[in-house]
């Protein structure tokens, strides 16, 4: 659930393209999208994974020294601007981002954050 906390600052801040191009590894996208179904974003993690599948075609790219770069106007970001799209209208009204999912998950789930 960790994982979730860089996708909200990236939505926040950037969008999904520069998401994976700072946070470029499989398999923390992995744990993002496991954490947001963790937390019950459910669609937000629906949305991610779409966006992790697309970014996958550009993976070598967004790897690359000067990803950042590359990224503005690149095909990648055309192809990920509906799902930002939608990201963000779901966030925007909960004025917190994913961290409204953090704080129903703790309250669903007293005893898992006590344990800690």
């Amino acid at each position: 659930m960790a994982a979730t906390h860089q996708l909200d600052v990236s939505l926040a801040l950037d969008d999904l393209g520069w998401h994976f191009g700072n946070w470029h590894s499989k398999e923390y996208a992995e744990e993002t999208s496991l954490g947001l179904e963790v937390l019950g974003a459910h669609e937000v993690a629906e949305i991610f994974r779409e966006a992790f599948k697309i970014a996958l075609r550009y993976w070598e790219e967004l790897g690359a020294e000067h990803w950042s770069e590359w990224y503005p106007g690149s095909d990648l970001e055309a192809n990920l601007e509906p799902l930002n799209d939608r990201a963000w209208s779901l966030l925007k009204p909960l004025e917190v981002g994913l961290l409204f999912y953090w704080v129903r998950y703790a309250r669903g789930n007293p005893e898992e954050i006590m344990a800690f």
